[in-house]
């Protein structure tokens, strides 16, 4: 099943229509409910405590990017990175 709606994936994996492919914040609620189990947690990366940006890496940034990147980095310190996207420019 493929869909936009979040919700819809989740309720469909609850009632066990297959499986379900989320973030960990989202589906951790249902699994310590008993309403999900976890699964291919071997292959799981380990839990960042940070956030990443991704954004199409370019010569020239915008300035409203830069500015945004700079606030990110001082003020969420904790495992913040921004990474620029491959999309063809250099």
């Amino acid at each position: 099943m493929i869909a936009t709606d979040p919700d819809l994936l989740v309720r469909a994996a609850v009632d066990a229509v297959g499986v379900l492919y989320s973030l960990w914040d989202f589906a951790a609620p249902l699994i310590t409910a008993g309403k999900l189990i976890p699964l291919l947690e071997k292959w799981m990366p380990p839990p960042s405590d940070g956030f990443f940006l991704y954004y199409p890496s370019q010569r020239q940034k915008l300035s409203s990017l830069r500015v945004l990147i700079d606030y990110l980095r001082t003020n969420f310190k904790t495992g913040a990175r921004a990474i620029a996207g491959t999309d063809g420019q250099s």
